[in-house]
């Protein structure tokens, strides 16, 4: 939910930007997030002066990493992308926290869990891990 993410770059955007200074980021993404579309000015609701505005008006937060057909076809492919996914792991945490969690830090899925799981009992691990799947499959679409 974008909403709720410029929520938490609003309330604090330190976790965010050390994301995009931590060395092994840079050295695998760059120095930022990458979106596909910006806002011209702050989002509505949100001040126009904010020291973050630069990430207020982001319309999404992706990382992206390519590979020379020299790298895909070399031996030691799958360790330059495990050590992409390892660089890329804070990036995937925060944002699977911020978008799991209220603006007070309190989970959404531990509600959903004992929600379904007192009616449902048997579709809890079906529910956490459809929501895993979401999260990993739109940070794999985005790259």
């Amino acid at each position: 939910d974008l909403f709720r993410i410029r929520k938490e770059i609003e309330q604090d955007a330190s976790e965010i930007r050390g994301i995009t200074e931590d060395k092994n980021y840079i050295k695998h993404f760059g120095k930022e997030f990458h979106s596909f579309n910006e806002l011209k000015t702050a989002p509505r609701g949100f001040d126009k002066e904010h020291k973050d505005v630069d990430l207020l008006r982001k319309k999404g937060f992706i990382a992206t990493k390519n590979f020379t057909d020299q790298e895909v076809l070399s031996a030691d492919f799958k360790d330059m992308v495990d050590e992409s996914f390892q660089a890329l792991r804070p990036f995937f945490n925060l944002f699977s926290d911020i978008l799991t969690t209220n603006l007070n830090g309190e989970s959404l899925i531990w509600e959903h869990y004992l929600i379904f799981l007192y009616n449902f009992n048997g579709f809890v691990y079906i529910f956490i891990n459809i929501v895993s799947f979401c999260f990993f499959f739109h940070f794999v679409i985005n790259f």
